[in-house]
């Protein structure tokens, strides 16, 4: 009598959590990519040779960062897509000074 009930409750329950992991780990990429958004937000900006070296430091504290994290090998080709693209806000970054 007790066991159905327990059942009822526990599949639902047992569903979300592979949900709930994915969607902490996901949480941790959405970080590094926030961080991106502003970095080429202010690239956007007016673009100073200090502001630049300031930008490309900031860069590089998000690439340590990341190249730090702990990832499981299903999230790796989000690891490896974050990475890419890390490295094409450091190509537009130092393009807009070389076209200065």
């Amino acid at each position: 009598m007790v066991f159905l009930p327990v059942v009822v409750v526990l599949v639902p329950g047992l569903r979300i959590i592979p949900k709930i992991y994915r969607w902490r780990i996901d949480l941790r990429f959405y970080k590094w990519y926030r961080a991106l958004l502003a970095l080429e937000q202010d690239m956007a900006a007016n673009l100073t040779p200090g502001k630049r070296e300031e930008l490309l430091g900031q860069l590089d504290a998000v690439e340590n960062a990341v190249n730090k994290m702990k990832v499981p090998a299903s999230f790796a080709d989000q690891f490896y897509q974050l990475r890419g693209h890390i490295s094409f806000v450091r190509a537009s970054l130092t393009e807009s000074t070389q076209a200065r």
